[in-house]
Order: C-alpha cells, then structure tokens, then sequence
C-alpha cells in the first residue's frame, strides 16, 4: 500500500465507517436471529415458518454485510487511485516548474549579457530592458500559479535567514528599481517563500504603481519580531484599502487580479507573520511584514 495513504486523513475516515457500519449490521443480524428464535420457542406450531424467517435474516445480514465490505473497500482503492494521481501531476508540475524556470532564467541571463554588449545602442538596449522586465515577470508569475495550483501540500522550511541577503539579491534582479534598505536583521523564514514574497511586492510597485524605488525600513518590534516597513515612489493606490490583498479584487479594469498580494499574505501567515497594506500614505504605496527575528 502507498505510504502516502496510511497519512491521508479521509483513510481513516473510511475505515472508522466501514468498522462501525460493519458492527451495527453484524448487531442487527444477531438481533433479529434472535427474536426469529424467542419466536420459534414461543410458537412452535410454525417452525417452518420461523427457520425461512431464520434464513432470510441470515441472508440478508451477509449480503448487507457484504455491500458494506465492498463499498468500503471500493472506497479505499478510490482514494488510492487519487492519491497516484495527485502524485503524478505534483511530478508533472515539479519537472514542468524546473525545465521553464530553467529556460527563462538562461533567457534573461542572455538577455543581460547582450545588453551589456550592445551599450551605448539606445533602441536594443531598450527592447532587452523590455525583454528582461518580460521574463522577470513571467518567472514570478510562474512560481504564484504553481503555489496557488498545490498551496494545501505546499510544506515551508523556516530557518534563520538573513534579511540583506535576499533584499540584495532581489536589487539585483531589479535593476530598473531602486531597492534601498537602513539596516540588517536576522528573520525566521522559508527562503524560497520569502524571495516570492519580495519579488510580487517589487513587482506590484513597478507594474502597477510606476515605482522605481522601493525602500525597507528595518526595526525591532519586540517580543523577537522584526518589522519591516516598506513604500514606494509610485502613484499610490486610491481605492478600498480594506480590500487589498483579497483574491481577486480588482480596483480598475486594468487592474490585475490581486494573486501576488494575497500569496505574499499567504506565505507570511505561514511563516508565522503577518502583511499589513497601507493605502492612505501621501505618496506611494507601502504596507509592513512582520517576522520573527532579530535586529543585526
């Protein structure tokens, strides 16, 4: 049998009604041979009655027993066979995820060297920025559909991280946003989470608010928490502060359909913090995580 079966809670689910289904029906039938005989002692002028109600009982008993015994284990096999399935579209997805992540991190990766060798040429340079903004975004857009398509069996590995390294990294990626911090901190996090996280709110600032800047303002919050305020350059949000962040809410018709602010709340309540949006600034956008950590 699959491992993964014996961890799949509807198993036992299965089992504990085919057991107590199973019981009552061995119960009825015992029940009801009994009174067929209390009745046979009582009226033994009808025995060949009594013993064709006898055998009717009997009967009726297995073939009821016998319905719930293939039910239940029809049941089982069902769920075996989509726990097979679910397994091979995770196989699927995983090798699928690696060989397009792989193919558009070489584009943009070739995308930078031609646009480091064809300087100074005003129309490639701009139509390799646009290429690499391109890839950039269907890279993130990319790993959002594969968290939402398999978020329940999604496991995190928190660690202790530190917080420049991926703020680093991701100036890196976004060179035509100017990401600035104040200070270190060491945060509890998975790294792969919070590189998601990162990359949707840049993306979100540049995309949609226009910005090209985004600064981190890195403080203690207490009780071993770090807060880290964020906010932009851009035009702002001017709609329901209150909606932001929900699946699917889109302000504007040009809007988008709100998956990376909500997996980027998603992933944080995971992490055991928290993402707060912040709509009423006097310019920008901005919002604040709280993780577990310490300053550096």
């Amino acid at each position: 049998m699959n491992l993964s079966l014996l961890r799949d809670k509807k198993f036992y689910l299965i089992l504990l009604w085919l057991g107590f289904t199973s019981v009552f029906a061995l119960w009825w039938m015992q029940v009801g041979l009994r009174h067929v005989d209390l009745l046979q002692s009582l009226l033994p002028d009808e025995t060949s009655h009594w013993i064709g109600q006898r055998r009717m009982f009997f009967w009726e008993g297995l073939a009821w027993l016998a319905l719930l015994l293939v039910g239940g284990f029809t049941s089982v096999y069902l769920l075996y066979r989509e726990k097979r399935h679910l397994e091979g579209l995770k196989t699927f997805f995983a090798s699928f995820n690696h060989d397009v992540k792989t193919s558009l991190t070489s584009l943009r990766l070739q995308a930078e060297a031609l646009k480091e060798d064809l300087e100074g040429q005003p129309s490639s340079e701009k139509l390799l920025s646009r290429l690499i903004s391109d890839t950039l975004r269907l890279q993130i857009q990319l790993e959002n559909s594969l968290y939402m398509s398999a978020q329940e069996a999604q496991k995190l590995l928190i660690e202790e991280k530190n917080l420049e390294d991926f703020l680093v990294s991701t100036k890196h990626k976004w060179p035509q946003v100017e990401v600035s911090w104040n200070r270190g901190a060491k945060v509890q996090v998975d790294e792969r989470g919070f590189y998601i996280v990162l990359n949707n709110l840049i993306q979100n600032a540049w995309n949609h608010g226009r910005a090209t800047s985004v600064h981190f303002n890195v403080q203690s919050d207490g009780n071993q928490k770090v807060r880290i305020e964020f906010q932009d350059n851009g035009k702002g949000f001017s709609g329901s502060g209150k909606k932001l962040g929900k699946l699917f809410f889109r302000p504007t018709s040009q809007s988008g359909t709100g998956m990376g602010l909500y997996i980027c709340g998603e992933l944080l309540s995971k992490m055991n913090g928290r993402l707060e949006l912040n709509s009423d600034l006097s310019s920008g956008f901005g919002g604040q995580i709280l993780l577990p950590g310490s300053l550096t």
